[in-house]
């Protein structure tokens, strides 16, 4: 006997969700001067959470980070606006702050989940701070099918 929410359609208006899939970061350093992919899905989906985690950086103003939804660019800004992002319009951008250490030189931004996406979800960052900057990301979230 069928179970579940009936078909009559064709087609579902419940949208059928995978398993959780993690992804890890996709570089574990950025040299000088370049800027690299470091979360890229290509699929349709939603976000369930994650960070991107940072550590060298000698200067976090010269360090960019854009977040990527349908290929269209929904928020870049330099590291060291971050706090001011999370403590003025904290509910309207997909990252928060989690460790913002100027004296070890250590930072972190977590991702917002429940974020849902068409065809790519992605993050990027630039580095022009002068030296090579390290890090580690990773990504929870589910295709839609």
């Amino acid at each position: 006997m069928p179970r579940g929410y009936p078909d009559y359609f064709g087609q579902s208006i419940i949208p059928r969700y995978g398993s959780a899939k993690k992804q890890d970061g996709l570089v574990s350093s950025i040299a000088h001067g370049s800027s690299k992919w470091v979360l890229n899905i290509s699929t349709k989906g939603i976000i369930h959470g994650g960070y991107v985690a940072f550590s060298n950086v000698s200067d976090p103003q010269y360090v960019t980070i854009i977040v990527f939804v349908d290929l269209v660019n929904v928020m870049g800004f330099g590291l060291h606006n971050i706090m001011h992002y999370f403590n003025t319009i904290e509910t309207l951008v997909p990252v928060f702050p989690v460790i913002y250490d100027t004296a070890g030189n250590e930072y972190c931004i977590g991702l917002h989940g429940e974020l849902p996406f068409e065809s790519q979800y992605g993050v990027s960052v630039s580095n022009q701070t002068g030296s090579t900057i390290n890090l580690s990301a990773m990504l929870y979230y589910s295709e839609i099918t």
